[in-house]
């Protein structure tokens, strides 16, 4: 347009335009995007000669790529139709193309199909398109009104196999964004990330397409909806497995649920089956309800100690073990077991008095129910190894390598106690167990204190998760034939300094600029102990006297610790602070403990975060403890990254 006064804005000549002519903007023809769907982009012609009035050839506009042709939009064509489930054509050429017949070329997560022009007829009734769950888009690339292309997106199912935080430096830039892999079968897949949105074993949803470079490109659609139910029956269409019913609600699979390709295969695939009646699972579902994996769950399976025990008749000289027990969660129940991997296939013990069936009061089992006849009865899938003695007689509170053993798992905050609480009974007289108690981490627990004979410990694993049964042996009339109970001991905590440098010399004492509690200050330290200053470490202060000034430090002290440059400490996420020092040592790190890295060179002091120790571990590493002797502030030093 041109604008005048007397005729304001008018076409000025043919192929003019604002676009063009001042801004040198055009439109590409059709593009893809990885999975196949149709966009154009709007981008500016770096061709100085082109011509959108030109007749073909060379003078013509040309999209040349992002990389020659700057692109300012893409502009994403809307599908004329969206589906999740298979239809006939009949139907798609009524939804999509006015009931008229249509040819389309096709795309199945970015591939485009060998037999790429389909014809989708207005009267086929039989052939389907699309697939349960499967994400069909149908488009009208060149919007002459006639559908022309359909995509089919997938959705699938994999688990985060690592995790990998950002690597920030102290002024908060991020050197490395974090990211995070997600294990689907044989396959891959890595992501960009922020946040703390996800962790090692979470389970996800994601599209994926394989472009021609060969490396999976994915988008990361969330968690699935998950639902326990107790399968009622089995969902069949053309005489094929297809879904489970539970609840009175029918969940069918995922067109992807059933694939036998180990590389796109659910790691809770499990063949859906008739077996699957009364049995009880987890349900992972997609974004439209359809099932994308299945995971059994045994709802009364569990970990305990029992506590008593009694053979209950099972039928004509049949005979189940009853028991009683405590459980790792703090209930108790009695259950009657049988043994199904009994080497001569009886599942029943034959008498009271002998059988396969080997229980009895304190051991520490994990069991799962079995059906015997349409009857639920129990078998022991793990039973702990024999009791160890702690070498040293004291399982103490907070102390990762509390069980001492080389060969017993490290504790931290996740580990599960259940801790046997004895006491001495006068009316007996002797030791006597009272009870169970149950723990959550190895910060919460009581420190036992006794001789290394009654100091016990059983460890078992189920599914990842640590349970350590606490226990001892009480011998009959004797007053101390098991451990004590107490309490976390309690220390006297001095205050720390990290000495960074040396301010100002007086006749008595020097100032020093040290980092206390997180933050950067002054203190004034007799001039008698600069021989033993070394910056770049942390002391402990004593002998405040009357003149303002520290008469004495100790770098030795258990209220501090100095870890040197290679010593390169972990951290468990779980409360364990571990590393090396002629043998593996460990430190038990506070909830609430602050971190904060040091720039030796500016003195500056930044607030950080447990995630930064892995950057910064390589050199020195400075800690305080609190009361309780666990790690309240860990000091890294800065270093160029």
């Amino acid at each position: 347009v041109s604008y005048t006064v007397a005729f304001g804005y008018q076409p000025s000549r043919l192929g003019y335009s604002i676009a063009w002519d001042m801004f040198r903007l055009a439109t590409s023809g059709t593009i893809m995007d990885g999975y196949g769907r149709p966009a154009y982009v709007w981008y500016e012609e770096t061709n100085a000669n082109a011509d959108p009035t030109a007749a073909a050839g060379s003078n013509n506009i040309s999209y040349d790529g992002a990389v020659t042709d700057p692109v300012y939009a893409t502009i994403e064509a809307t599908p004329v139709a969206t589906f999740y489930t298979a239809m006939p054509q009949c139907d798609v050429a009524d939804l999509a193309n006015n009931g008229e017949t249509f040819t389309a070329t096709t795309y199945t997560n970015g591939s485009a199909n060998v037999a790429n022009n389909v014809i989708i007829s207005s009267t086929n009734t039989i052939t389907q398109v699309g697939g349960q769950g499967r994400q069909t888009e149908v488009y009208d690339t060149d919007g002459n009104g006639v559908a022309d292309r359909i995509v089919y997106i997938d959705t699938y199912m994999g688990h985060v196999d690592t995790v990998t935080p950002a690597v920030v430096d102290t002024a908060g830039h991020v050197i490395t964004p974090a990211t995070m892999t997600i294990k689907l079968g044989t396959n891959t897949y890595t992501w960009t990330v922020s946040g703390n949105d996800y962790a090692v074993g979470d389970y996800v949803l994601f599209h994926s397409y394989l472009p021609a470079g060969g490396v999976y490109t994915a988008e990361l659609l969330g968690r699935p909806t998950t639902v326990d139910v107790t399968v009622s029956g089995i969902h069949t269409t053309n005489g094929q497995p297809d879904g489970v019913v539970a609840n009175n609600t029918t969940y069918l699979a995922n067109c992807v649920y059933n694939t036998t390709a180990t590389t796109t295969q659910s790691s809770l695939y499990e063949a859906i089956a008739n077996s699957m009646i009364t049995q009880s699972y987890r349900l992972y579902l997609d974004g439209q309800g359809n099932l994308v994996g299945m995971d059994p769950v045994a709802v009364t399976s569990g970990v305990g100690v029992i506590t008593a025990t009694q053979f209950v008749n099972a039928g004509t000289g049949k005979w189940a073990l009853q028991a009683d027990l405590f459980l790792a969660d703090g209930t108790t129940t009695t259950l009657q077991f049988v043994d199904p991997n009994s080497a001569t296939n009886d599942l029943f013990a034959t008498n009271t008095s002998s059988g396969a069936i080997q229980l009895a009061a304190g051991d520490f089992i994990h069991y799962q129910p079995v059906t015997v006849n349409g009857t639920t009865y129990y078998d022991v899938v793990t039973e702990a190894a024999a009791a160890t003695a702690e070498a040293d007689g004291k399982v103490e509170t907070g102390v990762a390598n509390a069980i001492s053993s080389g060969t017993a798992p490290l504790l931290n905050d996740n580990t599960k106690f259940i801790v046997a609480n004895y006491a001495y009974d006068y009316s007996v007289p002797e030791t006597v167990l009272q009870g169970y108690s149950v723990y959550t981490g190895f910060k919460t627990i009581p420190t036992l204190t006794g001789t290394s004979s009654n100091v016990l410990y059983q460890t078992l694993t189920v599914d990842g998760q640590l349970y350590v049964l606490l226990t001892s042996v009480a011998t009959a009339g004797a007053t101390n034939s098991a451990y004590v109970q107490t309490a976390k001991t309690q220390q006297v905590v001095d205050i720390s300094a990290l000495f960074i440098s040396k301010g100002t010399t007086y006749q008595y004492y020097s100032t020093y600029n040290v980092v206390i509690n997180g933050q950067k200050t002054t203190v004034n330290v007799s001039n008698d102990l600069e021989q033993h200053i070394s910056f770049n470490q942390i002391y402990a202060l004593t002998g405040l006297n009357t003149a303002g000034y520290y008469t004495g430090l100790d770098n030795g002290n258990a209220a501090v610790g100095n870890l040197a440059a290679g010593m390169n400490p972990t951290y468990d996420g779980a409360g364990v602070l571990t590393y090396t020092d002629s043998g593996t040592k460990y430190l038990t790190v506070a909830d609430n403990c602050q971190v904060y890295i040091v720039n030796p060179v500016t003195e500056e002091v930044y607030a950080a975060s447990l995630s930064n120790l892995g950057t910064y571990a390589a050199g020195v590493v400075n800690y305080e403890v609190d009361a309780n002797g666990y790690v309240s502030y860990l000091y890294l030093t800065d270093a160029d990254k």
